[in-house]
């Protein structure tokens, strides 16, 4: 599954044309951040699915980069699911080796 971020605005200039059914956006860090709440707006009325990670763990008690962390560690234990899901071991290599293995 391809997965790329980007802030807001960046989004905006290209990737939007993506939005619309079969689009799932993960959205970290949102808070108060009025541009982000109306990507995630634009997004939904496209038909895409938004996850706002700071609406569905509560995390807006705090500073940004803490709801940021946050958002993180939930992105990375959603990537593991996914994996899992689909039957690959997170964290093993499937075409390469670790380039520290040979020095």
């Amino acid at each position: 599954m391809p997965a790329e971020g980007y802030s807001t605005g960046s989004f905006r200039h290209g990737p939007m044309e993506l939005a619309g059914p079969g689009l799932v956006a993960v959205m970290l860090g949102t808070g108060s951040n009025d541009s982000a709440r109306r990507l995630a707006d634009d997004l939904i009325t496209a038909g895409s699915v938004v996850i706002d990670v700071d609406a569905q763990f509560d995390t807006r008690p705090g500073t940004s980069l803490g709801r940021l962390a946050v958002g993180a560690v939930v992105t990375q234990h959603l990537a593991v699911a996914i994996g899992r899901a689909r039957g690959i071991e997170p964290g093993a290599f499937t075409h390469a080796s670790k380039i520290t293995s040979v020095l």
